[in-house]
C-alpha cells in the first residue's frame, strides 16, 4: 500500500523558491534566528511564517545593535539624539568589541528600535545575508517569508 508523504507549508514555500519539487529539499538540522532552513543544490533559504520571520529578525537585531550608526541608536535613547549622546555611543563602539549589552541599554524601547530598523530597511536586510531581499509566498492564503543565506 502506497503511503502519502504529508508536505507542510513551509516546505511548499522552501520548493517553490528554490525551484525544486518537495521530495528534492532537505531541511538542515541548524537554523537561522528560529527560522527553519531548506537547501537544494548548495542554495540554502531561512523560511517562516510572518510572526516567525518577525520574531527572528527581532532577535538578529536586538544581536546586533552595536552595529547601528550611533545617530540611530540615539534616536532610540531616552536623551534623544544629542551631539554629545552620538559622541558617547561612537566611543564607546570604537573600545568595546562586545559592548551590545552596553549599547541594549541606552534603548528606551527595544521593540520600537526593531519596528523603525524594520520599516527603514525591510527584514531582508537582516535576515538575507546573500541579497538582502524578502521573498514572500502565499499558500493557501497563509503568507510565508524566505530568505537566502547563501
Amino acid at each position: 500500500m502506497c503511503q502519502l508523504m504529508k508536505v507542510s507549508k513551509l516546505e511548499q514555500v522552501a520548493a517553490k523558491v528554490l525551484g525544486c519539487e518537495v521530495e528534492e529539499l532537505r531541511e538542515l538540522k541548524y537554523d537561522h534566528y528560529g527560522l527553519k532552513i531548506f537547501s537544494n543544490g548548495g542554495e540554502e533559504y531561512a523560511v517562516g511564517s510572518d510572526d516567525e520571520a518577525q520574531e527572528a529578525v527581532k532577535q538578529y537585531i536586538e544581536d546586533s545593535v552595536w552595529s547601528f550608526r550611533p545617530e540611530f541608536i540615539a534616536s532610540h535613547t531616552k536623551g534623544g539624539a544629542s551631539s554629545g549622546m552620538i559622541k558617547a555611543i561612537s566611543a564607546l563602539q570604537e573600545a568595546c568589541k562586545g559592548c551590545n549589552e552596553d549599547i541594549q541599554s541606552l534603548i528606551d524601547d527595544m521593540d520600537e528600535f526593531v519596528e523603525d530598523a524594520v520599516s527603514s530597511d525591510g527584514r531582508g536586510t537582516f535576515l538575507s545575508s546573500y541579497d538582502s531581499e524578502e521573498v514572500e509566498v502565499v499558500v493557501d492564503g497563509e503568507y510565508f517569508y524566505a530568505y537566502r543565506l547563501n
